[in-house]
Formats: C-alpha cells, structure tokens, sequence
C-alpha cells in the first residue's frame, strides 16, 4: 500500500522517539526493543481477521521497505563534490 499522510504522520513521530527516549540507546538496543513492541503489535491483532502468517507476511514486506529507504536514503548523494 502506498503512504498517505496519516501513516506519514505516524512514521514521523516514532521515528521523533529515537532523537528523544532513544536517543542514548545503542542501536542494537533499539533494535532489540523496538522487534518487542512489534511483537506486541502483532499480538494486539483481531484473530478473527489476522492469521500469524499475515501478520508475519506484514512485518517482513515491511522491513524490506525500511531496509530499501535506509539504504537509499544512505546512498543518495549530498551536497556537491
């Protein structure tokens, strides 16, 4: 699905967080807590409409596009040379 300004919105203050509460956490300790609170998420879900392989189907679709942001975000050139 393609980001509306809801989702935006929310992407922006959680990643707020890691320049606050995370913001002297090493980032294998934000890792490590941020996959728990994930794992509460998936939890949290109606199991009448949500199967495990769903959600999971979700969570990993979705690290992929995190993992593809960061990287180009890394890779996109910055100023000039």
């Amino acid at each position: 699905m393609t980001p509306n300004a809801q989702h935006e919105a929310y992407m922006a203050e959680l990643k707020a967080c890691l320049g606050s509460a995370g913001a002297d956490l090493p980032a294998d300790q934000l890792l490590a807590i941020t996959a728990q609170f994930v794992g509460m998420l998936v939890a949290a879900q109606d199991q009448r409409t949500m199967t495990p392989s769903r959600a999971m189907q979700i969570v990993a679709g979705n690290l992929e596009v995190g993992n593809a942001t960061a990287v180009e975000g890394l890779l996109a050139p910055r100023g000039s040379a």
